[in-house]
């Protein structure tokens, strides 16, 4: 991003006997000086001091330790990443299922107009019909800092830093074809129009029944896909 930090995801996780509900790992690659150009275009300009220069996302990469029940701790002691801790670990809530593919698809955005990225996580299968989180870019800068962790089975205390996006319940009457989000794989494809500031989200497994005629039978139905509009 251009903030100087890159996103690692490992959906399911089963060696991580703590949570193996998945975890995404973010790892800090250095300062960068954020501002727009004349064209109205963001611009990113690295650090220019050796103490906080960035190093490659491959370098951030192949120095990262992976451990199964630990935080992200790379680099320790380098010039090029000063910080006792160097990464910051998103830990998924296990109460949405084990299968949830936390992180299976993510994207980087600067939806609330600061200027900086946030993280927007998919977890296409928690409880099931899918759900997005979206973390701010600031909690993501502090915890990179002090080296914390983000449990998103506790958010009580960083609640104005995370949104969680569900599929809303689809509204028919009985003489309409009935449909059903409880399987729709919600978060299953990400996109951001920043033109329009719209986040777009996919559920390609968005249930619909053939007929009305067929209603009541819910074996028949038949996924027909649908995009959610978050503006």
């Amino acid at each position: 991003t251009y903030a100087g930090w890159i996103a690692i995801a490992q959906p399911f996780s089963t060696n991580a006997i703590s949570n193996p509900a998945g975890r995404i790992w973010v790892q800090y690659t250095g300062e960068y000086t954020t501002g727009t150009n004349s064209a109205g275009n963001p611009t990113s300009t690295p650090s220019s001091s050796p103490a906080t220069a960035p190093t490659t996302w491959l370098n951030a990469l192949a120095n990262s330790n992976f451990s199964p029940d630990t935080p992200n701790l790379p680099l320790l002691g380098n010039s090029n990443n000063p910080s006792s801790s160097g990464g910051l670990l998103i830990q998924a809530d296990p109460t949405d299922g084990w299968g949830q593919n936390f992180g299976q698809n993510m994207l980087v955005a600067d939806i609330n107009g600061d200027q900086r990225d946030e993280l927007i996580i998919g977890a296409p299968q928690a409880n099931g019909g899918g759900q997005v989180i979206v973390i701010s870019s600031s909690l993501i800068q502090q915890s990179l800092k002090d080296g914390s962790i983000i449990n998103l089975a506790n958010i009580s205390a960083i609640a104005n830093d995370v949104i969680i996006i569900t599929p809303a319940e689809p509204q028919t009457t009985d003489a309409e074809q009935s449909e059903d989000a409880s399987i729709a794989g919600f978060g299953s494809a990400l996109a951001y129009d920043s033109s329009t500031s719209t986040l777009w989200i996919g559920a390609p497994n968005y249930l619909q029944s053939p007929s009305v005629a067929e209603n009541a039978n819910q074996n028949n139905w038949q996924p027909i896909g649908a995009v959610y509009k978050i503006v």
